[in-house]
């Protein structure tokens, strides 16, 4: 089932139609088969491929829980390079620079100590 709604005349009289679940997943279960053309289908409901596509992109956000799958880039090869040893920290406060290198094992106790100058 469809129906169709109009835009005022100011608007632009924009034709927007809604369909129902059911219909939409008509449509999109007559897409599934092995060469079936989206076009074809879309066609003989009187719809726009693009919105049988959009339908089928929302389908499956839903049946992924809403979770979208983005490209991750790729990662950037090993370098040859050693891991920090230490982590170096420069705060500036009123024309001095004061700058403190703290070793990598004892991160909490810089993370506590920059806390306590910072507050």
């Amino acid at each position: 089932m469809s129906t169709t709604s109009f835009a005022s005349p100011a608007a632009g009289a924009v034709r927007q139609r809604r369909h129902s679940a059911e219909f939409k997943a008509r449509v999109l279960a007559q897409c599934q088969g092995a060469g079936v053309s989206v076009a074809a289908v879309a066609r003989q409901h009187g719809i726009g491929a693009s919105q049988v596509y959009k339908w089928r992109q929302d389908a499956q956000a839903r049946a992924a829980g809403g979770f979208v799958a983005l490209p991750m880039p790729a990662l950037a090869p090993e370098s040859s390079h050693q891991p920090a040893s230490h982590i170096e920290v420069e705060l500036q406060r009123a024309g001095v620079v004061l700058k403190v290198r703290w070793p990598v094992g004892a991160a909490a106790d810089c993370a506590l100590w920059l806390r306590e100058v910072l507050a």
